[in-house]
C-alpha cells in the first residue's frame, strides 16, 4: 500500500498496472499505475476475416448503430466493396485508392452486432494489409470510439489463374480468381 507521500510502504511489494476500475484490463492488485496501459472498451471494432491476394471479409463489432464508416486499408490497391452488413442495410460503399467510405443515403443505420461488413476487393496485395485512420459515427453525426484488428497477410488458398492453357497460369493459385487472359486474334501471350 501507498503512504501519505505517494511512496511504497516498508513491506509492499510493488505491482504495477492498470488502476481505472472502469478499464478492461483493471488489475485489483495493482498499487503503482502504469503509464498509458489501461485499455478502454469501444463502440466499434473492426477486423478482418478471410483474406486472399485480391479481397478481404472486413469483419465489424459494434455496441451501438453505425450511420457510417471511413477508414484506410494499406497495402494493396482498393478496386470495390459489396455485400455483408452494408449492403443489407442499404449502404452505399465506395472503395478506391486505400480508403473506404460508407453510409446511407436514406438514414440507414447498421446495428449493434456483428459480422461481416462487406468484402473488400483489391489489386497490388503486397502480402500484407493492414486498417488505419478509422472514424465512424451514429446517426447523431457523433463520432464513435474505435479499436482496430492486427495486420492480416493470406489467411485462404492462394488465387489466381488455374486454367493451363492461360497466358498467366499460376502454378500455386489452388482457387481461381477469374483473371485468366488467353492469347487471340494474331497475339500471344509475350504480347501481354
Amino acid at each position: 500500500s501507498y503512504s501519505e507521500c505517494g511512496m511504497l510502504a516498508v513491506g509492499g511489494d510493488m505491482v504495477i498496472g492498470c488502476m481505472d476500475m472502469n478499464a478492461l484490463n483493471y488489475d485489483p492488485d495493482a498499487n503503482v499505475s502504469c503509464d498509458d496501459c489501461c485499455v478502454y472498451p469501444t463502440d466499434v471494432a473492426l477486423s478482418f476475416g478471410e483474406v486472399s491476394s485480391n479481397s478481404a471479409e472486413i469483419l465489424m463489432e459494434n455496441v451501438v448503430d453505425v450511420a457510417g464508416f471511413q477508414f484506410n486499408v494499406n497495402g494493396a490497391t482498393l478496386t470495390g466493396a459489396s455485400g455483408g452488413l452494408a449492403e443489407a442495410n442499404g449502404f452505399m460503399v465506395t472503395a478506391g485508392g486505400s480508403t473506404v467510405i460508407g453510409f446511407s443515403l436514406t438514414g440507414s443505420t447498421i446495428s449493434a452486432g456483428s459480422g461481416i461488413l462487406f468484402v473488400l476487393d483489391y489489386e497490388g496485395f503486397s502480402g500484407e494489409i493492414c486498417l488505419s485512420n478509422p472514424i465512424l459515427s451514429d446517426s447523431s453525426s457523433n463520432q464513435l470510439s474505435v479499436s482496430i484488428g492486427e495486420c492480416s497477410g493470406e489467411t485462404g488458398p492462394p488465387s489466381g489463374c488455374t486454367e493451363m492453357a492461360a497466358c498467366n497460369y499460376d502454378e500455386d493459385a489452388v482457387e481461381d480468381d477469374g483473371s485468366c487472359w488467353y492469347a487471340n486474334d494474331g497475339c500471344d501471350c509475350s504480347d501481354g
